[in-house]
């Protein structure tokens, strides 16, 4: 005979568990910028992106540390100054970029007092601005030479900011390799889909994005123990190269400048000689120099997140884009990047 009241059961069972995933709230990852300049002040059109994207969070570099190899002690560079008041109805992520020459160099006993220097500087900066934060980045590419260093750093970091989440950058070759490099004890990393290529490579077109080269890398992704959120490039650049060695990196507001024929002669879609010596923003090119011009463009971002999205190992990653300036927004729309967001719905 059958067993109804196992069977009554079953089906409250099946309808509870029905209505709760009804219940849940949409998928939403946030869409959210990196600010890289020295000086905070908004242009109107940076402005505008942020109220079209509804973003939320922006994550705002401090300063700079590099290694003082005469006083053989960590130097802070480049910090924030501040022309325009950090919106309030952001919340803030402060950012400090640590070069990977420093983790190398400093001492294993300098740790503690070059954490505790960090978090100080943060906090003035935040304090003197009245902003307050629930997380801090701190952005190293790291190695396996300097992964202890920075390891112990960012654990010292964590127990000098109590209740704030320390992220960190992770680099393509950091998750790829990660049984060499090691896994930080943060709380969460940042994946950061750029910078992929090897700029001297003699057969590199675009070393910024390079979605072949990334496919490799991403294997190890849905298994990398930090909840990683994900940042892409939408910046551009011109690769300079003299002698067959790469010189500068150059910033140009408009390609259009490569079309001066008496300057520049075409060697390919994104390749140059310079025809004559002249400056170029304040850069002196030579005759015979190269530029290859790298750019990336919406199809190339959105072939990235269709890579993406199978393998990201969290729910709602915040999809930060690197990074947030006039310039950089010409050929990206709004609409552009709302879509590249909600590929991760």
């Amino acid at each position: 005979m059958p067993n109804i009241n196992y069977y009554l059961k079953s089906k409250i069972f099946i309808i509870s568990w029905l209505l709760l995933f009804a219940c849940q709230p949409e998928r939403k990852p946030e869409a959210s910028f990196y600010y890289w300049k020295s000086n905070f002040q908004l242009s109107v059109v940076e402005k505008s992106y942020l109220n079209q994207l509804k973003v939320r969070r922006l994550y705002v570099k401090f300063f700079d540390v590099d290694w003082d190899f005469a006083n053989k002690q960590a130097l802070p560079l480049a910090t924030l100054e501040v022309s325009e008041k950090l919106p309030e109805i952001l919340e803030i992520v402060p950012v400090v970029f640590i070069t990977n020459r420093t983790l190398v160099q400093i001492k294993e006993s300098q740790l503690p007092a070059f954490g505790k220097q960090i978090s100080l500087k943060i906090k003035a900066l935040a304090d003197k601005q009245k902003v307050t934060f629930s997380e801090i980045q701190l952005d190293c590419d790291w190695s396996e030479k300097s992964k202890q260093n920075f390891f112990q750093l960012v654990g010292i970091v964590k127990k000098q900011v109590p209740n704030t989440q320390i992220s960190v950058t992770v680099r393509l070759h950091q998750l790829k390799y990660s049984f060499q490099t090691g896994v930080p004890p943060a709380d969460k990393g940042m994946l950061m889909f750029y910078n992929m290529g090897k700029l001297d490579g003699s057969n590199t077109e675009n070393s910024i994005l390079d979605n072949t080269l990334a496919k490799a890398y991403l294997r190890k992704l849905p298994e990398y123990p930090l909840p990683l959120d994900i940042a892409l490039p939408i910046y551009s650049w011109a690769v300079l190269k003299r002698a067959n060695k790469i010189i500068n990196l150059l910033n140009f507001e408009n390609e259009k400048i490569f079309a001066d024929t008496a300057k520049f002669e075409k060697l390919s879609e994104n390749k140059f000689l310079v025809r004559e010596s002249h400056y170029l923003n304040a850069v002196y090119l030579y005759q015979d120099d190269e530029i290859r011009l790298e750019k990336v463009d919406f199809e190339a971002l959105e072939e990235a997140v269709k890579l993406l999205k199978p393998v990201i190992n969290q729910a709602n990653p915040h999809i930060v884009f690197y990074h947030l300036d006039s310039q950089n927004l010409q050929n990206l729309s709004y609409e552009n990047l709302e879509i590249l967001v909600n590929y991760f719905r």
